[in-house]
């Protein structure tokens, strides 16, 4: 196992494929990294020197946000398009393609995953007690209605 930037890298696989496990980093600029450090994009990540691996991970480091930092600016965007309250924000919270695809009669697969993925386990059950304890709550309101209204004939 080799170690660039806290991931795990593929051994037995190419340079390009193995470089690809790198959140942020694809078969693009995977390719454009074998050419700067003078590799082919096929050859194997075992064969590349230790010195190669180093300036591979200051190079990295250097030219692209990768991972964390990648993941945390994408979720700081889409936070801030929600909190101006644009479309693309609502889109995204609603669960809804954001790039002008049509939402009147297709993306209801998209939209079920993003239901789904937003209810949790330990949600789903807070609102299954939640309606059902609501379903109980207004059958005790029409008893106790109907009592109250048994009492009134009672006293006439």
């Amino acid at each position: 196992m080799l170690y660039i930037l806290n991931v795990i890298l593929p051994t037995k696989k190419n340079f390009k494929n193995s470089i690809t496990a790198l959140y942020g980093i694809g078969q693009v600029r995977a390719k454009k990294l074998a050419s700067i450090l003078g590799l082919h994009p096929y050859s194997r990540i075992e064969q590349v020197s230790q010195r190669q691996l180093n300036n591979l991970g200051q190079l990295i480091e250097r030219a692209f946000l990768i991972d964390f930092e990648l993941r945390r600016k994408i979720s700081l965007n889409i936070t801030s398009l929600r909190k101006i309250r644009t479309f693309r924000g609502y889109c995204h919270s609603h669960g809804l393609p954001t790039r002008g695809q049509r939402t009147h009669t297709n993306a209801s697969t998209a939209h079920k995953l993003a239901k789904k993925a937003a209810l949790t386990n330990s949600q789903y059950k807070r609102t299954a007690f939640n309606s059902f304890y609501k379903r109980n709550n207004r059958s005790m309101l029409k008893n106790k209605s109907n009592t109250k209204k048994n009492k009134k004939n009672n006293k006439k």
